[in-house]
């Protein structure tokens, strides 16, 4: 009796569950590299979203904590003659240090936040009221404020005619 034995050429014979093995695991595989390539390109498309979700992450944070120079510069012009307002700012923002450079000297002013962060300079501009302002910053060359140096206050005066920027160093 030839149970289960399929006749081949030659006068070989194959048996009919070795051959049905064989095409369950050729599936078993097709599916599971299917399978593989799926999540793959599922994990390629999460790690593009979250990196780009982290840049914007950084840029609002260096974007806010800029904001708070322009505040401050508007504070003391609208304070009036003889006030004072002291601005503590820190010293890195997410670990990279920044400048600020103080444009007021004219038509309109600015201030200018430029951040070294991982993803290369971020420079973002402020926009405030002109004013005219005399400068006492650390190793600074005219009005740019380097955050890492020195200390992390700035003292706003208004006296009347211009702004005094002091920081102690």
């Amino acid at each position: 009796m030839n149970r289960g034995l399929i006749p081949m050429a030659h006068g070989q014979a194959t048996c009919r569950g070795q051959a049905y093995r064989g095409q369950v695991a050729t599936e078993f595989f097709i599916y599971a590299g299917v399978f593989l390539i799926l999540v793959i390109a599922v994990a390629v498309a999460l790690q593009f979203t979250q990196s780009n979700e982290i840049g914007y992450f950084e840029y609002s944070v260096s974007k806010e904590n800029g904001q708070s120079f322009p505040d401050a510069v508007h504070l003391a012009l609208k304070g009036g003659q003889g006030f004072t307002y002291v601005l503590n700012f820190p010293q890195r923002v997410l670990g990279y240090p920044y400048t600020i450079y103080f444009d007021g000297n004219g038509d309109s002013g600015r201030i200018f936040m430029t951040w070294f962060g991982p993803r290369g300079n971020f420079t973002q501009v402020y926009p405030t009221e002109p004013f005219y302002a005399e400068y006492k910053i650390c190793e600074a060359s005219g009005s740019e404020l380097k955050s890492d140096v020195g200390e992390n206050k700035l003292n706003i005066t208004n006296d009347g005619s211009k702004l005094l920027i002091i920081q102690k160093c």
